[in-house]
C-alpha cells in the first residue's frame, strides 16, 4: 500500500500552465514549503530559521529527530561532507531530494539567492549575516 507524499505528487503528469501561472505556482510553493516543509513518507523535512538548522522529524510510530546545522555548511565542502552522511542513513529513499530542496529554499530566504548561486567553488556563506564571501581566484 503506497502513501502519498511530496516527493510522488511532484512525479505526476505535467500540466500545461502560461509562463506566468508557472512562476506564481513556483512561488506559492516556495512559500509552502518554508511554512510548512516538506515530507516524504513518515518523515518531515524543514527549515528552522531560528537556529538556521535544517531538521527531519518522523511523524509515524518510528520517530526519528535528526538537524543539519547550516553554519556548518558555510561552503561547498562542509555541504558534500553533510549530503554524503545522509546518504549513509537509513531515511526514506528521496531524503537527499528533500534536504536539497529545503537547502534551496533556505538560502533563497536567507541569502535571496540559489544553492547553485551560493556553493561555488571557494565562496563562504556566513548564515546568521546573510551574506556571502566569492572565492578570490575562480578557475
Amino acid at each position: 500500500m503506497s502513501r502519498e507524499n511530496d516527493f510522488d505528487s511532484s512525479m505526476k503528469e505535467p500540466q500545461w500552465i502560461s509562463g506566468k501561472d508557472f512562476l506564481a505556482q513556483g512561488e506559492a510553493e516556495y512559500k509552502e514549503r518554508l511554512q510548512n516543509g516538506f515530507t516524504i513518507n513518515d518523515m518531515k523535512v524543514f527549515f528552522q530559521k531560528s537556529d538556521f538548522t535544517i531538521q527531519f522529524r518522523g511523524t509515524g510510530t518510528g520517530l526519528v529527530s535528526y538537524e543539519v546545522d547550516l553554519l556548518d555548511c558555510n561552503n561547498s565542502n562542509g555541504l558534500l561532507f553533510w549530503i554524503l552522511h545522509l546518504k549513509t542513513k537509513s531515511y526514506e529513499p528521496g531524503l537527499i531530494y528533500a534536504f536539497l530542496t529545503i537547502l534551496d529554499d533556505a538560502c533563497y530566504d536567507v541569502f535571496g539567492l540559489a544553492a547553485r548561486a551560493l556553493y561555488q567553488y571557494g565562496n563562504t556563506l556566513d548564515w546568521k549575516n546573510g551574506t556571502y564571501r566569492e572565492a578570490d581566484n575562480k578557475e
